[in-house]
């Protein structure tokens, strides 16, 4: 038979069938390939099985050799400790910015986005050039977007510990609150272990001209670390760049923004 007869018997063969519309060859290594990766799995996972049902084997045919055939069954015991692993621990990537703050949020709070920190104001001729400090990981600004509208969270931050170096910044805060308008409504708080906090909150447009109501809280610890966050209902002030409509309040109330400033991770 010529292969022009069997060409022709296939077409023949096919007459009526819907052929694929593109070339499935490297469908069907892909599919192949992840099969073959399944039963590679698969025979791993065997092995590892009959590993262990060896060693349990092992532990018990000692009590066999030893004509403790007759004796009441007890507990299973092994005559060394197990090996420790002497592969090292993987590193675990740190977590995005963003999730954290998500995370210490409310449920329900919005979207989450860390927008870049501005570049430092040039210095004026003649004048020392900007130190450009360090900050946490954590510290920066972070839009906080709901239903078209965007609140911000501001967080600012200070290790005397950190390396390398931050700029300087808290100590003793008492007595803000002689210092600044009654409209603030400003509450200073001396916790045991000589914990200082500041909560204040401005009406709209007190923080900026086209900002809404900001809420403030300041934490300064005896050993000199110091934090200050910012919950704020718009974003005006923040940029040049409008990010859209603000919220109605700040996204955290005056004890929720307490217990956010307070918690340990800013300093981890």
């Amino acid at each position: 038979m010529t292969d022009y007869t069997v060409r022709e018997l296939m077409d023949k063969a096919l007459e009526g069938l819907l052929l694929p519309g593109e070339d499935i060859t490297e469908s069907v290594l892909a599919q192949a390939s992840h099969r073959q990766r399944r039963r590679r799995s698969v025979a791993v996972a065997a092995s590892a099985a009959g590993l262990a049902t060896v060693a349990g084997l092992a532990v018990l045919l000692p009590q066999v050799a030893n004509g403790a055939t007759d004796r009441k069954p007890g507990p299973a015991t092994l005559t060394a400790p197990p090996v420790a692993a002497t592969h090292p621990t993987a590193t675990r990537p740190a977590v995005d910015p963003a999730s954290v703050v998500a995370g210490l949020l409310p449920a329900g709070s919005g979207r989450i986005v860390k927008i870049k920190d501005e570049p430092p104001t040039p210095a004026p001729p003649g004048t020392p050039a900007v130190t450009v400090w360090p900050t946490s990981r954590l510290a920066g600004t972070y839009l906080i977007v709901r239903n078209g509208r965007t609140a911000a969270v501001v967080i600012q931050s200070y290790d005397p510990k950190a390396r390398p170096v931050q700029r300087s910044m808290g100590g003793d805060i008492s007595g803000v609150c002689n210092e600044t308008p009654a409209t603030w409504n400003c509450k200073e708080s001396n916790l045991p272990g000589g914990v200082q906090v500041i909560e204040t909150t401005e009406p709209a447009g007190a923080w900026a001209q086209t900002a809404g109501v900001v809420s403030t809280v300041s934490v300064s610890y005896p050993d000199g670390r110091f934090i200050s966050v910012d919950a704020m209902a718009g974003t005006g002030g923040l940029r040049d760049t409008s990010f859209g409509p603000g919220w109605a309040t700040p996204p955290l109330d005056r004890a929720q923004l307490l217990a956010f400033t307070e918690n340990p991770v800013w300093f981890r």
